[in-house]
C-alpha cells in the first residue's frame, strides 16, 4: 500500500473522528474539565500532526482566526513579559486548543453529508431537551436524576435557589442551555426537513423550553445573555414589534412563574434588596448605593484599581485572584466588615479582567473581537436565506455571550473558552459560505 492511499485512510478517519467530536462535544462538556482537556489536547495533536496544510488553508483564509491567533499571541508574551512561572506560560500556550477547536469544527462541517449535519442538530436538541428537564426533575424532587443535589440552600439543605442538573455542584447548567440550547435552536433552519418538523409554533415551544429552564436554574447571567441574544437577533433584523411581543410574553410568564416559585422571585425578581452585603446601611439606602456595595462592585472597583496600576498591559494572566487581596478597595471592605472581600478568582466581567490582566491592550483586542462580529453582521444583505438566518443568530450570540457590561465567569476557563470556541467553529464555517 503507497504512501498515497495511507493519506487518505487516515484522512478519512481522522475526519469521521472530528465529525463525531464535533456531534458529541456538547455532551463532553457536560462531562466537564478533565473529558474537554483530553479531547481538545487529542484534536489539536492531531490537526497539528495530520492536517497542518488543511488547516493552514482554513487559517489564512480567515482573517478572523488570524486576529484570534494574534490575540492569544499577545496573551502569550504578556504571560513572558511578568515573568510569570512555568505553569501560566504552559496555560497561556494551552489556549491555543480552543482555536484549534474552532478550526476542527469548520473542517468537520465543510466534509460533513447533509444527513451527519441533520444528526449534529438532532443529537443535540435531544441532548438540550434532557439537560433542561433534568433541571426541573432536580427542582421537584431536590436531586436530579444522578442524584445531584441543588446548590445556594439554607442551613437545612432546604430553600435552594440554584438548580444545575447533570452539571451538579457546578452550578452552570443555566450557562450550557443559553449558550448550546440558543446554538441549536439557530441551527434549526438548516435541517434538510425543517420545514416539516419545525413549524413556528414548535420553535417558539423550544425557545420558551430555554427561557423556563434558565430561570427555574437561578442563573441570572445565563438569563441575561440569552435575552441580550434574542434581543441582538431580532435588533439586526429590524423586527422590533416582534422583539417587543416575545418580551411581553416572556415577562408575564416569568413574573407568574415567580408568584408559585420563590427561587425564581428570590433570584430574579427580589435581587436589589439584598445587593448590598455590608451591614451599615438602613432601609432606605438608595439604589445606587446598594450596588456600588455589591460583591460585583467590589470585584470590579478592585480590577479598576489594578488597571490603574498598570494601564498598558495589566499584571499578567490569572493575576487577579494572587494580588487582589493587596489592593485599596479589598482593604477597605474587609475594614467595614471582616466577613466579606471584594476578590475571588476573577472579577467576575470579561472586560474587567482583560483590563486588569491583561491592560488597556487585552482589553481592545477582546473589544476588537466584539466589534468585527458586528461589522459582519452588518453586511449581511436583509434577503435572509436560511444560511445567513443561521450567521445572524450565530453572531448575535457569540456577542451576547462576550457582551462587556454583565457579569461573566472567567474568560479562559476551560468551560466557558471550550463552549466559545466551540459556537465560534460554527460561526466561522457559515460566515464561509455567506461568501
Amino acid at each position: 500500500m503507497n504512501n498515497k492511499v495511507i493519506d487518505i485512510i487516515n484522512h478519512k478517519v481522522f475526519n469521521n473522528i472530528f465529525l463525531y467530536i464535533v456531534l458529541l462535544f456538547p455532551l463532553i462538556l457536560i462531562l466537564r474539565s478533565a473529558a474537554i482537556n483530553t479531547i481538545t489536547i487529542f484534536i489539536s495533536l492531531i490537526l497539528l500532526i495530520f492536517y497542518v496544510q488543511k488547516a493552514k488553508n482554513y487559517f489564512f483564509k480567515n482573517k478572523f482566526l488570524i486576529y484570534l491567533s494574534i490575540f492569544l499571541f499577545f496573551i502569550v508574551i504578556n504571560t513572558l513579559i511578568h515573568n510569570q512561572d512555568f505553569i501560566q506560560i504552559i496555560k497561556s500556550l494551552g489556549n491555543y486548543r480552543y482555536l484549534l477547536l474552532a478550526i476542527v469544527v469548520c473542517i468537520a462541517l465543510d466534509t460533513s453529508s447533509i444527513r451527519f449535519n441533520d444528526n449534529i442538530i438532532y443529537f443535540n436538541f435531544f441532548l438540550i431537551i434532557f439537560v433542561g428537564l433534568d433541571i426541573f426533575y432536580q427542582y421537584i424532587f431536590q436531586k436530579d436524576i444522578f442524584g445531584f443535589i441543588p446548590g445556594m440552600c439554607d442551613e437545612y439543605g432546604d430553600n435552594c435557589q440554584r438548580f444545575s442538573g447533570v452539571f451538579g455542584d457546578e452550578l452552570i447548567g443555566g450557562g450550557y442551555l443559553s449558550q448550546i440550547g440558543l446554538l441549536v435552536f439557530f441551527l434549526l433552519p438548516n435541517l434538510k426537513n425543517y420545514k416539516t418538523y419545525f413549524t413556528p409554533m414548535r420553535e417558539f415551544l423550544f425557545i420558551a423550553f430555554l427561557f423556563f429552564a434558565i430561570l427555574v436554574s437561578g442563573e441570572r447571567n445565563a438569563m441575561l445573555s440569552f435575552l441580550l441574544c434574542i434581543c441582538i437577533f431580532y435588533i439586526f433584523q429590524k423586527k422590533f414589534l416582534y422583539l417587543l411581543s416575545v418580551f411581553i410574553i416572556f415577562l408575564i410568564l416569568s413574573f407568574s412563574l415567580s408568584k408559585k416559585i420563590e427561587s425564581v422571585n428570590t433570584r430574579f425578581f427580589s435581587p436589589i434588596n439584598s445587593l448590598s452585603k455590608l451591614n451599615f446601611h438602613n432601609e432606605k439606602t438608595s439604589i445606587l448605593q446598594k450596588l456600588k456595595d455589591s460583591p460585583w462592585s467590589w470585584h470590579y472597583q478592585a480590577a479598576i484599581e489594578l488597571f490603574l496600576e498598570r494601564p498598558i498591559i495589566g499584571h499578567g494572566a490569572r493575576s487577579f485572584r494572587v494580588i487582589c487581596k493587596d489592593t485599596k478597595t479589598n482593604k477597605r471592605i474587609k475594614e467595614l466588615d471582616s466577613n466579606h472581600t471584594a476578590c475571588s478568582t476573577h472579577p467576575h466581567n470579561y472586560l474587567m479582567e482583560f483590563l486588569a490582566e491583561h491592560g488597556l491592550v487585552g482589553a481592545l483586542f477582546f473589544i476588537g473581537l466584539i466589534f468585527y462580529i458586528i461589522l459582519n453582521l452588518s453586511l449581511i444583505k436583509n434577503d435572509y436565506n436560511k444560511e445567513k438566518k443561521v450567521l445572524l443568530g450565530l453572531g448575535s450570540l457569540l456577542i451576547a455571550i462576550m457582551f462587556p457590561f454583565k457579569p461573566s465567569g472567567s474568560f479562559f476557563t476551560t468551560f466557558n473558552s471550550s463552549m466559545l470556541f466551540y459556537i465560534i467553529g460554527f460561526y466561522l464555517y457559515y460566515s464561509s459560505k455567506d461568501k
